[in-house]
């Protein structure tokens, strides 16, 4: 039987390893499948940018569709949120358990979930959610007097700059 192995996360770390492995596997020796909570890879730098301007179009390449993730088609994508992992016992394989219940088994994991993040950066699952969350969003630093942003980390850096940027337009 085939190994089965599943990725888990669909940003950019879980997407590079799923690329790379569908690179480097042999499809009649293992089974690839990479799980994700969005039909897309959201680029997190740009969606940023968008939710302060519509300068750019950030919206339009902040969600990366994975049709052409997988080399030679190599890997599958599903689509869903984990709630649990059942690890190995003994001999039978580890098991994912999604929010609705369904299970996918594995013989190696990957885990790269991301990050949970609140307020302008808390984009929702499906592209529809997230165009309006951006929009939103958007609206809310477009009628604001001022902006705090707390944190030096790359998305606060990321942030700043994108409204430091926006003042001067």
């Amino acid at each position: 039987a085939r190994k089965q192995i599943v990725v888990v996360g669909g940003g950019f770390a879980g997407a590079t390893v799923a690329r790379t492995l569908s690179k480097k596997l042999d499809r009649t020796k293992h089974k690839l499948t990479l799980v994700t909570s969005r039909p897309y890879l959201l680029n997190l730098p740009a969606a940023i940018s968008a939710t302060v301007t519509a300068e750019g179009g950030f919206e339009k390449i902040a969600m990366i569709p994975y049709d052409k993730l997988f080399h030679n088609d190599n890997g599958t994508i599903k689509v869903g949120r984990v709630n649990a992992v059942q690890p190995s016992d003994g001999g039978e394989r580890g098991h994912l358990i999604f929010s609705n219940g369904e299970t996918l088994a594995y013989d190696i994991l990957v885990l790269a979930p991301g990050n949970n993040w609140s307020g302008p950066i808390s984009f929702p699952d499906s592209q529809e959610e997230t165009v309006a969350h951006i929009e939103a969003w958007r609206k809310k630093f477009q009628d604001a007097k001022s902006v705090v942003i707390i944190g030096g980390g790359a998305v606060g850096i990321g942030m700043r700059l994108v409204c430091i940027l926006r003042s001067f337009v």
